[in-house]
């Protein structure tokens, strides 16, 4: 059997001390004492945030893309979305946002996320040997041989989720 020293009692005493002056401290910072106005933040008085708005990085659809020619469907175009190319040539950015071959009906579908400070997307179609709808035809004459078949610019605003966007291509 031990002896207790007495260097111990006011060591416990002091333990004691500390723990019940951190228990007084921690319930007096969770009583809201602070003397100030509390707001309910179910009130929607200290709402700082907007009707409507969405924090989002991301702009989310999904989109189907219909290439054909003048006898049906065309299977096997190359399909992509990127970031819009400005009639001057200038981009927000140069990312690829979905890339494809389109099937046997000439279809494509892909879910798009695009960073939401982009306010526009272009679609890309590629088809050797064929011509299609060009936003910007200026652009297409600046490319000359080394533009795609077909590149149209859409605002992001106005893409509804799950719209099909149809692209008429012609043999050059």
């Amino acid at each position: 059997m031990s002896i207790p020293s007495s260097r111990s009692a006011p060591r416990r005493s002091l333990r004691r001390g500390l723990a019940v002056g951190l228990l007084l401290a921690l319930a007096a910072c969770g009583s809201g004492g602070g003397g100030g106005p509390t707001i309910d933040p179910g009130d929607g008085t200290g709402d700082s945030t907007p009707s409507g708005f969405d924090f989002s990085m991301w702009t989310e659809r999904e989109v189907s893309v219909q290439v054909r020619t003048a006898t049906g469907p065309r299977a096997g175009a190359r399909v992509q979305f990127a970031d819009a190319v400005a009639a001057d040539g200038t981009r927000a950015g140069y990312g690829v946002y979905a890339l494809g071959v389109t099937d046997a009906d000439g279809r494509l579908t892909r879910r798009l996320r695009i960073p939401s400070d982009r306010e526009r997307v272009d679609l890309i179609v590629n088809e050797p040997g064929h011509t299609g709808p060009y936003t910007h035809e200026a652009l297409r004459a600046e490319w000359g041989p080394t533009a795609t078949s077909s590149r149209q610019s859409f605002a992001l605003d106005a893409l509804s989720d799950h719209a099909t966007l149809d692209v008429r291509l012609e043999v050059r």
